[in-house]
């Protein structure tokens, strides 16, 4: 690992957070390895005061997730209010969301689904503002986007439900409303197909990282809409059916 691109990285991605000012790549900076860029999300996180959640996901059925942990200042439970202005961008993503109830620390055997779906206490709606520190932004190399928390700018979670180990969470219909107004409707949606399948791998990962998962962690788990634009002011509303809501309004 190059340990001097990773400390390199994370002070840039940090200043531009500070500055909220878009990031051009490096001239002549390589693309870090997803091992460097997991690196630089570790010291990013504990700059911004530590994580009190992780966002994974997948762009199939098979493919290898990638994550990143979340600022714990930048989990929020709905219904909130956000200012618009915090954020770059108002990309706004439905997901669908777990709570750790049961810490699953690190250690050498891998966890099996049973353990992790016994460890999570509640499965709830989730919107994600998603936001990147890089201008050129989606059109970046995975390494840049991975670096940057995968492009994460806030998190709001539901209450959610504890009984939810019998419900088919791949085929679990959800809805996006911006202004009332209905953005978005999908049945499962998520393209990694099983959420809990992502789970599962990032309590592995986590485990690996020398993080593991740990209680009040809340674990959102990809879009299953697809990626809508909001405006400042605009009132966002996300549904699962039989699980619950959440709603974020982002102030002018």
């Amino acid at each position: 690992m190059r340990a001097d691109l990773v400390e390199t990285l994370a002070e840039l991605l940090l200043k531009a957070r500070r500055e909220r000012q878009p990031l051009d790549i490096p001239a002549g900076m390589a693309e870090p390895s997803l091992e460097e860029a997991y690196a630089v999300q570790d010291k990013v996180v504990a700059a911004l005061g530590g994580n009190g959640g992780w966002k994974v996901g997948a762009a199939s059925p098979t493919a290898e997730p990638r994550c990143a942990p979340l600022p714990a200042g930048l989990i929020f439970r709905g219904p909130a209010r956000l200012p618009a202005s915090e954020y770059g961008r108002l990309g706004i993503e439905a997901e669908v969301a777990f709570r750790v109830t049961t810490d699953l620390p690190p250690r050498e055997k891998p966890y099996s689904r049973s353990e992790v779906m016994a460890a999570v206490g509640a499965v709830c709606a989730a919107i994600e503002v998603v936001d990147s520190r890089w201008r050129a932004w989606p059109q970046v190399a995975p390494g840049w986007a991975v670096a940057d928390l995968s492009a994460n700018g806030a998190l709001i979670h539901g209450t959610g439900l504890s009984a939810w180990h019998e419900i088919d969470l791949s085929i679990q219909p959800i809805r996006l409303e911006i202004e009332g107004q209905p953005a978005a409707d999908a049945i499962g949606g998520n393209a990694a197909g099983d959420p809990v399948r992502l789970m599962v791998w990032l309590a592995n990962h986590a485990s690996k990282r020398g993080a593991g998962l740990k209680v009040g962690d809340v674990v959102t788990t990809g879009s299953c809409t697809g990626m809508s634009f909001a405006d400042a002011g605009s009132h966002i509303r996300v549904a699962l059916r039989g699980i619950g809501e959440v709603e974020v309004r982002l102030e002018r």
